[in-house]
């Protein structure tokens, strides 16, 4: 059986949104954050901003998407203050409809506003392209500085949920 140690790192939330908000899942997510497993639900991506804010009552250390949360820019510095960082996957989010296309995409947005952002991929397979063609994209989109890059890499290792001796193999 796996859990803290034994492979399980982190514990999740995904599916409709709207139909089932993470209000019902607060006691056992934190009971599993008790034991030490990362909570990183699933947000934003039907339900905008309140979906976002409301993915926070689970106290998560991720959010995947959160798309939406900039458009409340209360939202933005709680998200800042509390150090919860974002996995992004722009693609995933352009091919499911949730944003017209990448240029559109809020992740340059809430990175340039100070937080911890990661680029993540979501389905490569569907996509046909994975995490370095997912950069090279996005970057072009967004006309990304070679600091953001650096940024969006560093965020990567940095917030990974990997072991601390594998994340410093990689400064």
């Amino acid at each position: 059986m796996g859990g803290p140690g034994r492979g399980v790192v982190a514990v999740g939330l995904a599916g409709a949104e709207a139909a089932f908000p993470p209000a019902p899942f607060v006691a056992p997510l934190r009971r599993a954050a008790a034991a030490g497993l990362a909570v990183v639900p699933h947000c934003g991506e039907g339900t905008g901003a309140a979906g976002v804010r409301a993915a926070l009552a689970l106290d998560p250390l991720r959010l995947c998407h959160a798309v939406g949360a900039e458009t409340d820019p209360t939202l933005v510095e709680e998200l800042r203050h509390r150090g919860v960082c974002l996995d992004m996957a722009p693609s995933s989010n352009v091919a499911l409809g949730i944003v017209a296309d990448l240029a559109s995409h809020p992740l340059p947005a809430l990175l340039r506003a100070g937080l911890d952002v990661t680029l993540s991929t979501d389905i490569p397979g569907f996509l046909g392209h994975g995490p370095v063609e997912e950069l090279a994209r996005c970057a072009a989109a967004w006309a990304l500085t070679d600091e953001e890059v650096v940024r969006l890499a560093e965020t990567s290792v940095r917030r990974s949920l990997a072991p601390a001796h594998l994340r410093l193999a990689h400064p």
